[in-house]
């Protein structure tokens, strides 16, 4: 097989109503630069990178993908002196997706560092430079599976797009994303529809074809429980 064969698979994607932004400690909005922010310690350690789509926040770990969401709920409550009072809380939403059987091998790369970067302070008292995380236009999964590698941008109409690219010698049915949502299905145009706590997440139907032309290859997401393949 001398072609590489190039899968477009459009991804995950969600319209919510804003709550509280999940990066309110950013020095700018990632989701108005469209990068990939690298951990240096200012999120959870299995988090390689993070991005946000709206006011949702997406964690790349080795493992899988995490969103993020916190909505302000207003309760009412009942003071000591018996009346109403109005307090505000925040309530944590997540949704994840992991690779099922991906190899041990993998690594997560970065490409197209910006000219700015973020900044974080965990103690301004103590540190008043904090920590300087470059942040990249693009992530890659090298080798996530043999001979298959997943790349992840952030494009301007909103959403993360990815797309997987297969080279020779590679199992595509090796390939499986795991969802925790509430409530998984396929539509009638073939999209995978993934309802969370906090929205609807769909994932669009891959188009495929061959890199270096427009050569259109047949293939659909095959839905079994909560596992897209």
């Amino acid at each position: 097989m001398k072609n590489k064969l190039f899968f477009l698979w459009l991804s995950v994607g969600c319209g919510l109503v804003p709550a509280i932004p999940c990066f309110s400690q950013w020095t700018g909005s990632p989701f108005r630069q469209k990068v990939f922010v690298e951990n240096k310690g200012q999120f959870a350690e299995e988090i390689m990178f993070s991005a946000a789509s709206g006011v949702v926040n997406v964690g790349f770990s080795k493992s899988g993908l995490i969103y993020e969401y916190n909505e302000a709920v207003m309760k009412k409550e009942t003071g000591r002196d018996g009346k109403k009072e109005k307090k505000l809380e925040t309530k944590y939403h997540s949704l994840r997706m992991e690779w099922v059987g991906s190899s041990p091998a993998v690594e997560m790369a970065a490409e197209e560092k910006v000219s700015f970067y973020y900044s974080y302070s965990f103690d301004p008292a103590k540190d008043k430079e904090g920590v300087k995380a470059g942040a990249y236009r693009k992530i890659i999964y090298r080798n996530l599976y043999p001979h298959i590698d997943v790349e992840y941008i952030l494009p301007e109409k909103g959403g993360v797009k990815y797309s997987f690219l297969v080279h020779p010698g590679a199992d595509i049915s090796r390939i499986k994303m795991q969802w925790s949502g509430e409530e998984i299905s396929k539509d009638a145009g073939g999209n995978v529809v993934i309802k969370s706590t906090f929205g609807d997440f769909i994932d669009h139907a891959p188009e495929t074809f061959f890199a270096g032309n427009d050569q259109h290859i047949p293939s659909s997401f095959i839905l079994n429980n909560n596992i897209v393949s």
